[in-house]
């Protein structure tokens, strides 16, 4: 019995050992350098979003003709923070937004005051006045500030790089006053 017990020990150490190195092995053996299908949107970081305030988002977009991106956070939210850490940071996400859009961060449970138009009003007015009940929420606005487009949650970076163009394709082609529903023209055209 002894040997038999010794032989399941060894045995099942192998195994934990064949593991481990199955696990980490990727990590050390990856080729930092290579590109990949997704490097686009899967790629380090080179830069940041130089994120903006909402007010001063609106009268940049009005005279440059871009969009808003608004990404509405929450301080204690993790997805809020891993999407900061990785869809954010990702160096083609940075590249599609500072080259077509006007990227806006928003506290939704911040009591500070937006001047919008000629109304004040709160970044969490403005998160409720949109429907955010959960973070992080992404909105993108046309260039005149009115939403076309929200989605909850963790939005990972090739999904966000879609989203991004497929918007500013929907925004090309005419917006809301010429085809109508974002999500719809969206499910037509794919």
């Amino acid at each position: 019995m002894t040997a038999q017990r010794g032989v399941l020990l060894g045995g099942l150490a192998t195994l934990a050992i064949g593991a481990a190195i199955l696990v980490a092995a990727p990590a050390f053996s990856a080729d930092k350098g290579a590109k990949t299908e997704d490097s686009k949107v899967q790629g380090p970081s080179v830069g940041k979003v130089s994120w903006s305030r909402l007010d001063h988002a609106m009268s940049v977009a009005s005279q440059a003709g871009k969009p808003i991106l608004v990404s509405v956070y929450a301080d204690w939210c993790g997805y809020c923070k891993l999407m900061e850490r990785t869809t954010w940071a990702n160096s083609g996400i940075v590249g599609q937004i500072s080259e077509g859009w006007v990227p806006v961060r928003l506290n939704g449970e911040s009591s500070e005051p937006l001047k919008l138009g000629g109304a004040t009003i709160s970044e969490r007015q403005w998160a409720v006045g949109n429907g955010v009940q959960g973070f992080p929420a992404t909105f993108l606005l046309d260039s005149k500030g009115k939403p076309f487009a929200g989605v909850p949650g963790y939005i990972e970076a090739p999904q966000m790089a879609r989203l991004l163009q497929d918007a500013q394709a929907y925004l090309k082609a005419g917006g809301p006053a010429v085809v109508g529903d974002f999500y719809d023209w969206a499910e037509k055209r794919n």
